[in-house]
């Protein structure tokens, strides 16, 4: 609070080489730089609309979380290590190999290709969706930086090194 009193109520920030700095009263001093800044202005945005629809979508929350992942060092929680706000979401979803356990494996060449596609993202977040008889079974969402570099990528239902971004 007194770190937007000091900008909006007393104009006491500034701006270096791209990075907008502002101290509150107590010598507390943070420096934002462009994707930060960005964040700050987008997790208000998507805030807004989460309150005044009284409700969230999955879209939104993801958001807020890479959003805020981009402002750790304000906050000071633990980031979700969700992929850049700037991240397509790349959606693959397949029948299921193996029903006992369910086994999926994903072609880890198309997902490249489908990357690819949009080069002007950096990063995206791979959503599969496991189905069986069309029928979803399980979903991950996984970070593009977690994307094994092999040509195929195997899950499980139960016994996944994947099981953190099972959704």
């Amino acid at each position: 609070m007194d770190h937007r009193h000091a900008v909006i109520h007393r104009d006491q920030f500034e701006l270096n080489n791209n990075v907008f700095s502002v101290e509150d009263d107590s010598g507390v001093q943070y420096g934002f730089d462009a994707t930060q800044l960005f964040s700050l202005a987008k997790i208000g945005v998507v805030l807004a609309e989460v309150f005044l629809n009284n409700s969230i979508t999955d879209d939104q929350e993801r958001a807020l979380k890479r959003y805020l992942d981009n402002l750790e060092f304000v906050h000071g929680q633990a980031t979700f290590d969700i992929a850049p706000p700037w991240a397509g979401t790349i959606e693959y979803r397949l029948e299921a190999q193996d029903h006992d356990p369910y086994r999926w494996v994903i072609d880890l060449d198309l997902v490249r290709t489908a990357d690819k596609s949009t080069p002007s993202t950096q990063g995206y977040v791979l959503r599969i969706v496991g189905l069986h008889n069309d029928e979803t079974v399980c979903e991950w969402e996984i970070p593009s930086k977690i994307v094994p570099d092999e040509d195929t990528l195997e899950l499980t239902e139960h016994e996944s090194d994947f099981d953190e971004y099972q959704i």
